[in-house]
């Protein structure tokens, strides 16, 4: 099953509203992306820090012992044409905090892995972005993704959320993709 949850006007502190429902003891794989707008209303780090704490909580708990949960970091914002400028260096900086929270409180669970995003070289102008700017942020999941064991069934319901081990393959935090 794949399921999309997608709100241009996302936050942080109504992601957890947003998970609700979703049945994800069904997943082998979730995939989170949050950040963008925090980093450009400048959510404080205090609030980022309580907020997606509770969605990894939620997270862990909802979800299979052997799902794997990956949070994307968020994009350089200067890579948003509308915000590539010296305001949105301002917004670009405060992303660059929130990924370095979102690391650590990554490293901190034993089933999350933090993927950063990189911009695609050479970054594509224009109002909108192009395929190939999805296409490489999809290589650095992907990069991730390729690395895991396969599923085993897990437990659903009472203790689904108990930490397992990570599998050595498993990189805590994601890097460029490899070169072949």
């Amino acid at each position: 099953d794949v399921c999309g949850v997608a709100d241009p006007r996302s936050v942080c502190s109504e992601a957890v509203r947003e998970l609700e429902g979703l049945r994800l003891w069904r997943y082998d794989a979730i995939v989170v992306a949050l950040g963008v707008n925090d980093a450009v209303n400048l959510t404080s780090l205090r609030s980022w820090r309580r907020e997606l704490s509770e969605v990894l909580r939620v997270l862990e708990r909802e979800s299979s012992r052997s799902t794997h949960i990956f949070i994307v970091g968020v994009h350089p914002i200067r890579s948003i044409p509308v915000f590539d400028s010296a305001l949105g260096s301002v917004a670009d900086r405060h992303a660059q905090a929130l990924n370095r929270e979102t690391a650590r409180l990554c490293a901190e669970s034993p089933r999350t892995i933090f993927v950063p995003l990189t911009t695609a070289q050479p970054s594509t102008r224009g109002r909108f972005r192009a395929a190939a700017d999805y296409r490489h942020w999809a290589g650095l999941l992907t990069a991730e993704t390729v690395a895991l064991p396969e599923a085993e069934p897990g437990a659903i319901g009472e203790g689904a959320g108990d930490p397992i081990p990570a599998h050595p393959a498993v990189a805590r935090t994601a890097g460029p993709p490899a070169p072949t």
